[in-house]
């Protein structure tokens, strides 16, 4: 039996690298690994859908169990000395900083057989001293890199080789469901003729959310009817909800958590956007464009998601004003959705599971079969 400890920050709904992860899973249970999960946080809800998943393959769910920021870095270096003696053959740490440290350290100091995989699924934005010192031990210490696309790899490793595995997903469960539209519009009340705005995202600084409520803010002064549906939660969320109610949007917005079949609320959309500070994909941005959803993301998001011609790229130097009259200008030219067209395109791409599900599978048997370093 070939054993992976995969480190997360969460398995939650609306973290996209443990969506990235699940898309692989089935493949890699088939070809015979057993793998547990080991995460920093508990103070996000599960995703349902994963657990049941994960024990039914009898998995295990491992948790740092850490209340707050200042002792979650021990409480890791702690609990992974324990959970270390299932004598791991690989311990896949999709971590940054000092998470990402004190899962490498803890390896190297009480499983030093254990081969170690550094995944960054972000680039090196903005990353202070400290991190900057904790990014080159974690490249030092571990056995192989990975990321997800080549610029987040080149920003991350610099002149260090490493490995590119796409955010592969299934295609065909995006395409666009006209009874799943029905059923999400009546289920939130929504009405048929109210343009919906979507966004699937941690409402985290990174996905930049008060510029998408000052975005919708615009939009209203034109459409009343709009309506923003945000799948997702996170640290943020507090102040996006005052924010929203300083801005007399209540009757606009809809936030809704722990969402298990995200894939369906895609077709209640009308358009999705997410003007993000920085990006390692997006993979919510391909499966958007699978539903053939207009997508309006920000220049800092990389080029690899264009994959159609559904994809708008808007500085963010540009005002809220700005973006707002580009959304509206595209929907009234055109609100027919053509799902099948841009369901072959996506296809035809790496972001297919189907094409890239065994990078995986050789990714670890490769990595088992090369000298410990």
């Amino acid at each position: 039996m070939k054993k992976i400890l995969v480190c997360l920050s969460s398995l939650g709904n609306s973290n996209g690298v443990a969506s990235f992860f699940m898309s692989y899973y089935p493949e890699l249970i088939k070809d015979g690994y057993k793998i547990d999960f080991y995460l920093i946080r508990d103070d996000i809800q599960m995703s349902k859908r994963y657990i049941d998943t994960i024990q039914k393959n009898n998995g295990r769910i491992l948790i740092a169990e850490s209340h707050n920021k200042i002792n979650r870095y021990f409480k890791v270096k702690k609990s992974l000395k324990k959970y270390l003696k299932n004598n791991y053959d690989i311990v896949h740490v999709n971590l940054v900083n000092v998470y990402a440290y004190a899962c490498i350290k803890a390896v190297k100091k009480y499983s030093p057989n254990t081969k170690i995989i550094y995944h960054v699924h972000n680039p090196n934005f903005r990353m202070n001293f400290i991190g900057n010192v904790l990014n080159k031990l974690c490249i030092n210490f571990s056995d192989k890199k990975v990321a997800c696309t080549e610029d987040a790899g080149k920003s991350m490793f610099q002149n260090q080789n490493f490995t590119i595995i796409k955010n592969a997903i299934n295609i065909e469960k995006y395409k666009f469901n006209l009874s799943s539209r029905q059923k999400i519009r009546k289920k939130y009340n929504i009405n048929e003729n109210q343009f919906v705005i979507g966004t699937v995202a941690r409402i985290t600084k990174q996905k930049n959310p008060f510029f998408i409520i000052d975005i919708l803010e615009c939009i209203k002064k034109v459409n009343e009817k709009v309506k923003l549906l945000w799948i997702g939660e996170g640290t943020l969320e507090k102040s996006i909800v005052e924010y929203i109610k300083e801005k007399k949007l209540e009757e606009n917005v809809l936030i809704i958590k722990n969402v298990e079949n995200v894939y369906e609320f895609y077709s209640a959309m009308d358009a999705f956007l997410l003007p993000s500070l920085f990006e390692g994909l997006g993979i919510v941005f391909v499966e958007a464009q699978a539903n053939g959803l207009r997508v309006y993301a920000s220049t800092n998001v990389p080029k690899d998601i264009q994959l159609t011609d559904l994809v708008n790229f808007i500085d963010l130097n540009e005002s809220a004003l700005f973006w707002s009259e580009k959304i509206l200008k595209d929907f009234e030219m055109t609100n027919n959705r053509n799902s099948e067209v841009y369901q072959e395109k996506l296809k035809a791409s790496d972001y297919n599971i189907k094409k890239a599900k065994i990078n995986f599978s050789n990714l670890y048997e490769k990595i088992m079969k090369e000298e410990k370093f």
